[in-house]
């Protein structure tokens, strides 16, 4: 096998899109908070219902307790919910803005290891060293003890179909 090297083309825009696909920028309603977000807002109507119930026919307070404390309860796992999907925002956003920072952003593939270079940094990844890998037609990303990224359009198509064979081949090998 040859030596591939290809050199990057850093776009925040294309890191963006695929980070925050499929709603993954949503704080409230994405995939991580919506199911809670759903059920915070039935509860937060029962309690609301019961609670008018309550007030103008004078029943059964402990219904509208239990509802409250149950709101509650729905509210604080919303919460925790909302704050890993911030966490995660964060540290994307962190990524991005470090990377941003580059001049140079290359990549070499050869038989033995992927080499990522960015500016003064060197990486360097054995092919036993990813678990799985996922390529589609808008990116390759490659899952071991560092997860990369590599968007299709920081490349050419001729050099994102080489990478793409490349990737495979070595990765189902070193699996």
């Amino acid at each position: 096998m040859k030596t591939l090297e290809i050199d990057l083309t850093f776009r925040r825009l294309d890191f963006e899109e695929l980070y925050f696909r499929n709603g993954n920028e949503k704080l409230f309603f994405s995939p991580t908070s919506k199911s809670q977000a759903y059920i915070s807002i039935v509860v937060g109507l029962l309690f609301v219902n019961s609670l008018i119930n309550f007030i103008i026919t004078d029943t059964s307070q402990e219904t509208v307790l239990f509802l409250f404390i149950l709101w509650c309860v729905t509210l604080i796992l919303f919460g925790e919910k909302i704050y890993k999907v911030l966490k995660w925002r964060k540290s994307i956003k962190t990524f991005l803005d470090k990377t941003s920072k580059y001049k140079v952003n290359k990549v070499i593939l050869t038989e033995n290891a992927m080499l990522l270079i960015e500016d003064t940094t060197e990486t360097i990844e054995k092919w036993s060293n990813f678990k799985r890998v996922t390529i589609n037609n808008e990116s390759i990303t490659m899952y071991g003890d560092e997860n990369y990224l590599f968007p299709r359009k920081s490349m050419t198509a001729e050099e994102y179909e080489l990478f793409k064979n490349i990737v495979h081949e070595n990765i189902r090998n070193g699996l």
